[in-house]
């Protein structure tokens, strides 16, 4: 597996300085993103995070409530998106990823989902899901 981007900064938890690689990035699709924090001149694993067919668009820190969050987020050459969630503690230094659940459609029988966007990020921090819908 290449290694496109190696300990990118992210930012400073707790006491710990936090970077990230991405492993097999590509304009196309990405592989997975690591994330690390720094303990003793230690790199040690916080969370690794599989993107499989899409490529990553945004890594950011997301403040909700006065907790720590990592929002990755990411596109399909088709047109979708997708995004991840996870929680930090930045006392115990472990991550979680957060699933989050969603309300189901009630679409008509001649309507279907042109091109999702699942768990979108926008500048504000607010998070969504939303899809395009087409007919036959």
């Amino acid at each position: 597996m290449k290694t496109d981007s190696v300990d990118i900064p992210f930012g400073h938890f707790g006491e710990y300085p936090v970077v990230y690689n991405c492993v097999d990035c590509r304009q196309s699709q990405s592989g997975t993103i690591n994330f690390y924090y720094i303990r003793k001149n230690e790199k040690r694993l916080l969370f690794a995070q599989k993107i499989g067919d899409f490529y990553v668009t945004e890594v950011s820190h997301v403040k909700i409530k006065n907790e720590n969050f990592i929002y990755i987020g990411s596109s399909h050459t088709f047109g979708h998106s997708q995004g991840y969630l996870i929680f930090l503690n930045d006392k115990t230094m472990r991550a979680y990823e957060i699933e989050v659940r969603k309300s189901g459609l009630n679409l008509p029988n001649h309507v279907t989902i042109h091109k999702y966007f699942d768990l979108t990020k926008d500048a504000k921090n607010y998070l969504a899901f939303s899809a395009t819908t087409k007919s036959e």
